[in-house]
């Protein structure tokens, strides 16, 4: 299922990395940074959300026309920061009350809020142990519904 801006889900990367590339966001490279150890660049890409909308593919213009009657406006900054092999190893959304506002929350809720997602890690080995059946819970039974939110 694709999600908004055609990212398939929030811990796709190399989908993210697509989305912003094709959203005509003015990117500024901000220099070398070091994450969890691994040298990168750190780049902010600003996206127009109403350009950013506008190009969206049209049977997600009308999802998102349904879900936002009012649109989208603002800008909204995106800093990556990118490791020798391109690879997205960290990355934060600043939300500031005009992103709120225009991402859909209601007058009283408007605020701001920073969305960080960071990589590590990457390509070392990893054991994974499932745990007991009575420690395990469903998404069902947490109250969610995966095809369409809470």
């Amino acid at each position: 299922m694709t999600g908004q801006f055609g990212v398939d889900s929030p811990d796709s990367p190399t989908d993210l990395l697509e989305a912003l590339a094709q959203m005509d966001a003015t990117v500024t490279e901000l220099g070398p940074e070091t994450v969890r150890g691994v040298e990168t660049t750190r780049y902010q890409a600003v996206v127009d959300l109403e350009t950013a909308a506008a190009n969206l593919p049209p049977e997600q213009q009308a999802e998102l026309a349904a879900e936002m009657p009012g649109g989208l406006s603002g800008e909204l900054p995106v800093d990556v920061w990118i490791d020798n092999d391109g690879l997205l190893r960290r990355l934060v959304i600043e939300l500031d009350e005009e992103n709120m506002a225009s991402l859909g929350a209601g007058a009283t809720e408007a605020g701001s809020a920073t969305v960080e997602f960071e990589l590590y890690d990457v390509g070392e080995p990893m054991s994974i142990e499932a745990p007991p059946v009575d420690q395990v819970i469903t998404a069902d039974e947490l109250g969610f519904n995966l095809d369409g939110g809470v």
